[in-house]
């Protein structure tokens, strides 16, 4: 990973959800930012974020058992875990124009397990 990666992941992982949120309604409004409120941002993102939850949700969860894999040491590192659940959402190819990184930081924020543990996640995607 280059020290410039690492970089934007520490700054991200500096972030909290709402932060998040707002980061990722600019990265798909970029044009339109001007126009709105941090707030509207903010829900901008969310909906974005919630849009994208079940393909997610297959990917990390049932596809991959990621949860399965959060006792390795190798993960307890946050920049670690970031990376590596970037490269499963881009492996999935998700087809969103949003960076992956950022995606999976969200995730982290949020939490694994917590994100797969979703009950209404797992209902409407045929999760176990």
């Amino acid at each position: 990973m280059r020290n410039q990666e690492c970089d934007e992941i520490k700054r991200l992982l500096a972030l909290n959800e709402d932060e998040l949120y707002h980061e990722l309604a600019i990265r798909l409004e970029e044009s339109a930012t001007s126009m709105y409120g941090p707030s509207a941002l903010i829900n901008a993102g969310r909906q974005a974020f919630d849009r994208l939850r079940k393909k997610l949700y297959v990917r990390i969860c049932l596809e991959s058992r990621f949860c399965n894999k959060l006792d390795d040491p190798q993960l307890n590192d946050e920049v670690t875990l970031v990376v590596t659940l970037a490269d499963l959402i881009a492996s999935g190819a998700i087809g969103v124009p949003i960076p992956p990184i950022l995606l999976s930081t969200l995730l982290v924020k949020i939490g694994i397990r917590k994100f797969c543990s979703d009950e209404a996640l797992k209902s409407n995607s045929g999760g176990e």
